[in-house]
């Protein structure tokens, strides 16, 4: 369990530094696009789950590698899938109108946290 927990951080660590790079070099567009289409995270999420499931498809069907885009992997997808989510997070957290949800969401955390046994940097773990 103990290196899936570091795995975990490892994975969350490398969404982090591409959500910085790609911001760098794309700006703060996935925000600015959800000012203009509120709902944009369902497109963006339908894009690349149709990706994953082709790409997944293919590979089940044992032709992976036959997409025409052949830098394309699965696990850039799923990347790209959780990033979505993250900053969808991101920008209900920071939405002046949402601070309810910005509540929320912090409680929600705490509480899949707590049920799961999820120890917080600072928390002693004891029973």
């Amino acid at each position: 369990m103990e290196n899936k927990v570091v795995l975990h951080k490892q994975i969350c660590d490398s969404l982090n530094e591409l959500y910085i790079n790609k911001n760098k070099d794309y700006g703060d567009s996935f925000a600015k696009m959800r000012k203009e289409y509120p709902n944009a995270i369902l497109i963006r999420l339908f894009d690349k789950y149709s990706r994953l499931k082709r790409l997944m498809q293919l590979e089940e069907c044992g032709r992976e590698g036959e997409q025409m885009v052949k830098s394309e992997r699965i696990e850039d997808t799923l990347i790209d899938l959780a990033n979505y989510a993250i900053m969808e997070l991101v920008e209900r957290n920071t939405d002046v109108s949402s601070e309810a949800v910005s509540t929320e969401t912090v409680k929600a955390l705490a509480e899949f946290q707590k049920a799961n046994g999820v120890i917080l940097e600072g928390e002693k773990k004891c029973k």
